[in-house]
């Protein structure tokens, strides 16, 4: 990767290390760049529209590069986690919930959509608009959110 990296940006592959002490710094420093790409809340908007919208674009990006799910998934690191964490807990701020179960939120649905970027990646011939398809099941998920505090 790194040679390859290297050659990319036309440098020498050792160059890299200068910034980087090994292989899963230069791969997180990539990885957090990448997650910092997803949507950033805005405040006072609907926390459901904010969450639809977040979802999607991490839906995107990890449909966008190949392997992205799975570099987090393997990753000790919890830098990427936390982007999505944060902003997660920036949407659903509003509904006042008890650090549980904003745990149990958080984990659901990264469980979803990590299952549901999987399943893309399955079948990548089969083209479909994300943000509509999810469009239902996530409003089942706000509307357990709403009514579980």
């Amino acid at each position: 990767m790194n040679i390859s990296l290297a050659r990319n940006l036309n440098v020498d592959a050792m160059a890299i290390y200068y910034y980087f002490s090994n292989k899963n710094a230069l791969l997180e420093a990539i990885t957090v760049s990448l997650i910092g790409e997803i949507h950033q809340p805005k405040e006072q908007t609907d926390w459901q529209d904010e969450l639809h919208l977040l979802c999607v674009s991490y839906l995107r990006l990890l449909n966008t590069y190949t392997g992205l799910l799975e570099t987090l998934l393997s990753m000790t690191s919890q830098g990427p986690a936390d982007i999505f964490t944060e902003r997660f807990s920036m949407i659903i701020e509003p509904l006042e919930l008890d650090n549980t179960a904003k745990k149990n939120a958080l984990d659901l649905l990264a469980d979803y959509l990590h299952g549901f970027s999987l399943a893309l990646h399955c079948n990548p011939s089969h083209e479909l608009d994300i943000s509509e398809y999810i469009k239902g099941p996530l409003s089942f998920y706000c509307l357990a959110l709403k009514y579980s505090h």
